[in-house]
């Protein structure tokens, strides 16, 4: 399952705060099919997640990832680069000694 830092915990609740989002709100992260049969991944801040959605907890604001997507995003983690007052999202690849 997805995991993420505390960074990105962090700048996910700055994010949320910053929209004045609802309770229960999260970040959605889903694939987004191009015409070509391709796709990249979508992130979104979204109401609440889908029925299917994997949740991944890590602060006040989860993370919802689109049941489809979820195997490609088992060995990630999410993190988080803030500069400017802009945050920046980036998947890398779990630690396997972690």
């Amino acid at each position: 399952m997805l995991t993420m830092t505390q960074t990105a915990a962090e700048a996910l609740d700055a994010v949320a705060a910053s929209a004045s989002a609802p309770e229960g709100a999260g970040l959605r992260i889903a694939r987004d099919p191009q015409p070509d049969g391709t796709g990249d991944l979508a992130v979104t801040l979204v109401d609440r997640p889908q029925p299917t959605d994997q949740i991944v907890e890590g602060g006040d604001t989860a993370v919802f990832v689109e049941a489809e997507t979820a195997p490609y995003l088992d060995d990630k983690v999410l993190d988080a680069q803030v500069q400017d007052g802009q945050v920046g999202f980036m998947l890398a690849e779990r630690d396997a000694s972690a």
